[in-house]
C-alpha cells in the first residue's frame, strides 16, 4: 500500500531537493515544518526523511491547507494522511483530497479529514 501511494503521490523529494525548492532554508526549517504539519514527511530508507511531491505546487510553493486537513485527521501517521490525501474519496465525489487542495477547496477536504474513520461517513 506504501508503495502504490507513493505511485500516486508521484514520487517523493530528498531533503536537499526540498531544500532547493525553498530556496537553501536549513534542514531544522524544514523539520520544523514537519513538525507542525504544514509539509508532511514519511519514512524513507536509512532512517532519512522522503517528502511526497503532492504536497508541492508546480511554483515550488507548499499547497494550501496542508495543515489543516493535517489537524483534521484522526491519525498522525505519515503513512495513513499519505493515504488519505491520495486516494479517491466518496465524501468528495470520488475525488482525491490533494486534487482538491491543488484547486483551493481547503474547507471540503478539511470536513472529509475529520470524518474519516466514522461509520457510514
Amino acid at each position: 500500500m506504501q508503495r502504490a501511494d507513493l505511485v500516486a503521490a508521484g514520487g517523493t523529494y530528498d531533503l536537499s531537493e526540498v531544500r532547493e525548492l525553498f530556496g537553501a532554508i536549513s534542514r531544522q526549517a524544514i523539520d520544523k515544518k514537519a513538525r507542525d504539519g504544514s509539509l508532511l514527511a514519511v519514512p524513507g530508507p536509512g532512517n532519512s526523511r522522503r517528502y511526497p511531491t503532492l504536497q508541492f505546487s508546480d511554483d515550488g510553493s507548499l499547497v494550501q491547507g496542508l495543515r489543516q486537513v493535517r489537524a483534521a485527521l484522526p491519525t498522525t501517521d505519515p503513512w495513513a494522511v499519505l493515504n488519505f490525501l491520495v486516494n479517491p474519496d466518496p465524501r468528495l465525489g470520488g475525488r482525491a483530497p490533494i486534487a482538491l487542495l491543488h484547486g483551493g477547496e481547503v474547507a471540503i477536504v478539511v470536513e472529509a479529514a475529520k470524518r474519516m474513520g466514522e461509520q457510514g461517513a
